[in-house]
């Protein structure tokens, strides 16, 4: 069977504010998924918590993998990106609510720190069909190297990039 290409055709959604001499842009993607797993985590819990039956182990065990699949289903399904040009920094924020994962912690650069800005494609198949993508990866002085942004919308990514690049001089 052969590959299928699907076109940028995302609901990622981009906002370009400007606060003063701060650039915000701010990316948000509504998944449903998120939303299917925060609602069978908040069915596990209502289950244990509320519904027949002794406490037991296997009650508590169940009713803690629905508070973290309702948390990280809550996080998927709300979860925004706002990056802030201000004029001594670039900072990269997540929410609104608060992520143990690493890679979307927030996130501080000086703009002396930052030698340069890339854009790179990639593609993922899944089920037949590829995806493309498009990363825009800072490049720090300290040779180290901080994704910003990803995109699947081309058009998105060109207005973005022209931002920054624009931001970075």
């Amino acid at each position: 069977m052969a590959l299928q290409n699907t076109v940028a055709a995302s609901s990622e959604k981009l906002q370009f504010n400007k606060v003063g001499e701060t650039n915000i842009i701010t990316k948000s993607q509504p998944y449903v998924a998120g939303f299917f797993l925060a609602l069978i985590g908040g069915a596990a819990i209502y289950l244990t918590v509320l519904g027949p039956g002794s406490t037991g182990l296997v009650e508590i065990i169940i009713a803690i993998i629905g508070i973290v699949m309702l948390y990280f289903g809550l996080l998927i399904a709300t979860g925004k990106q706002k990056i802030e040009l201000s004029p001594e920094r670039i900072e990269l924020n997540y929410g609104p609510l608060p992520t143990p994962i690493k890679a979307r912690q927030p996130r501080s650069y000086s703009r002396d720190n930052i030698a340069d800005i890339k854009l790179s494609e990639f593609t993922t198949t899944s089920n037949q069909i590829r995806t493309k993508y498009y990363a825009i990866t800072l490049h720090l002085k300290d040779g180290k190297e901080s994704n910003l942004i990803t995109l699947m919308d081309k058009n998105n990514v060109d207005r973005v990039m022209e931002k920054v690049t624009e931001w970075l001089g």
